[in-house]
């Protein structure tokens, strides 16, 4: 009877043991989720701002649709200036025509690159044009990619 007593205790402790480690994995699935819907959620409040004529800057419609595609593509973003960075490094606009478009310095760009670059996953701005190539053949040099 000791025995069998013994047994049952151990595979109680073995399932309270599994039971823990699938609740912790869940505890942590959900914190992500919550992250990445905080972060959403910024991305959509930054998304309406952008399409309220009324608050929002005025911009050109074409220029206002490509940032709320690469804001909506890369929820990553923390912020509009990052998007239009990288809009027009997806352009292939040196920093510091980038810097004078958006009246920032050439430091600032540089910036913005890196922190697109760490959030998206992209090694240089190369690898960023590559992998948005379907979204922006139509707006890109001759030549650019041909690297």
């Amino acid at each position: 009877m000791n025995i069998t007593l013994i047994k049952n205790l151990e595979t109680v402790q073995e399932y309270l043991k599994i039971d823990r480690q699938a609740l912790l994995q869940e505890i942590d699935n959900t914190s992500r989720a919550i992250d990445e819907l905080k972060i959403y959620h910024k991305n959509l409040k930054t998304i309406k701002r952008l399409t309220n004529e009324h608050k929002a800057p005025v911009l050109d419609p074409e220029y206002k649709n490509q940032l709320i595609g690469i804001m909506t593509k890369y929820p990553m973003l923390k912020s509009v200036r990052e998007a239009e960075v990288m809009y027009q490094a997806l352009q292939a606009i040196p920093n510091k025509q980038i810097a004078h478009n958006l009246c920032i310095s050439d430091k600032t760009v540089k910036f913005h690159k890196t922190n697109i670059f760490k959030r998206c996953g992209f090694r240089n701005t190369i690898d960023m044009i590559k992998k948005n190539y379907d979204v922006i053949s139509s707006e890109l040099p001759m030549g650019v990619l041909a690297k």
